[in-house]
């Protein structure tokens, strides 16, 4: 009969390698996994990712343009205009056209053409934008 513990020293140990190791790698390779499959245009794999990564409370202003961009593409576009606006408000977003651009197409696409047509003409009057001959060519 033994009375004799195993140490818990290890364990402890263990579990905090775990966490102090695996949590980060985990949140780098969804997102980058995620990214990928944007670029492969596979919507539903990227968004798969980017709902772990918020259950993580790992949202960040990058992740939230990208994931409404494959809302977009799913005609979740509710869910795509939500993080939109919530991008366009927030002070330290500096991509703001890339989000007037993609936040005007998902309203086209819901029939909003009046919210729109009035961020396709700001971009299409700005001479420092990217979107400004994709704008103009919009509103033709």
């Amino acid at each position: 009969y033994y009375s004799k513990k195993m140490p818990q020293q290890k364990e402890r140990n263990y579990d905090e390698a775990l966490t102090a190791n695996r949590v980060p790698d985990t949140e780098i390779d969804l997102k980058a996994e995620a990214f990928s499959f944007i670029q492969q245009k596979k919507w539903a794999k990227a968004l798969a990712n980017y709902s772990t990564l918020e259950l993580q409370d790992q949202t960040d202003n990058e992740m939230r343009f990208y994931r409404a961009v494959a809302n977009i593409h799913q005609n979740h576009l509710e869910l795509a205009i939500n993080d939109l606006n919530f991008l366009l408000n927030d002070s330290a977003q500096v991509k703001k056209d890339g989000v007037k651009w993609y936040l005007a197409i998902a309203q086209l696409q819901k029939g909003d053409s009046y919210q729109a047509n009035i961020l396709l003409q700001e971009l299409a009057l700005s001479t420092t934008s990217d979107y400004r001959t994709l704008a103009q060519e919009l509103l033709k």
